[in-house]
């Protein structure tokens, strides 16, 4: 390409870039290059009308958790009346932490029902509404699935395999002195197994 050819071509693009620049200066009524030339000051292009600004959340940061209420974790109105038998999980995550609300239905299956003294125990005393607490039925010793007995909070797997051999090799067990001289029992249990256990079939 000679020298004539390229000084033309320049001229020409240079028109057609003063065209371009005067089309848009007319659409928007005001000066719009500042948005894409490059080597334009990084000033300037902040200040250009082309130039859109990112929303609230990417110019301030995404919101603290300190913003959030207290009681935030809070989706239902409590009611006044709340059954321990009957309350579920999902319900109780609406007002507790989930850990929290899961474990009180897994300690209730375990225990075979949930009342004040197990709930004062683990920290459940709700004050934002009444309790209905249904008391566990008291289980029977000799008629005790290994599986749940295993799974039973107040139970250590030496007792019962004390007591479990005592009963199936010599005969059920009559009193509660009997059955905590089978295996070291602590205080609390000798306290809270008469509570929920029965030495006979009700």
């Amino acid at each position: 390409m000679s020298r004539t050819e390229w000084f033309t071509t320049m001229a020409w693009a240079g028109i057609f870039l003063a065209l371009f620049i005067l089309n848009r200066y007319q659409r928007n009524q005001e000066p719009s290059w500042a948005g894409w030339v490059a080597w334009e000051a990084e000033a300037d292009i902040a200040e250009s009308p082309i130039r859109t600004e990112p929303p609230p959340y990417h110019r301030q940061g995404p919101p603290s958790w300190k913003s959030y209420p207290r009681d935030s974790m809070r989706t239902v109105p409590a009611p006044e009346f709340v059954r321990s038998d009957t309350v579920s999980a999902d319900w109780l995550a609406g007002f507790w932490p989930r850990w929290k609300a899961d474990r009180f239905v897994a300690q209730r299956e375990r225990w075979g029902g949930m009342d004040s003294a197990i709930a004062a125990k683990e920290g459940w005393l709700d004050t934002r509404w009444e309790w209905k607490w249904v008391v566990p039925p008291r289980q029977a010793l000799p008629a005790l699935e290994l599986e749940s007995w295993y799974a039973h909070p107040l139970w250590r797997s030496a007792q019962i395999q004390a007591v479990h051999r005592f009963q199936s090799r010599i005969r059920p067990v009559r009193t509660w002195e009997e059955v905590f001289a089978l295996a070291p029992f602590d205080s609390l249990q000798q306290v809270w197994i008469p509570r929920y256990f029965q030495l006979s079939a009700p």
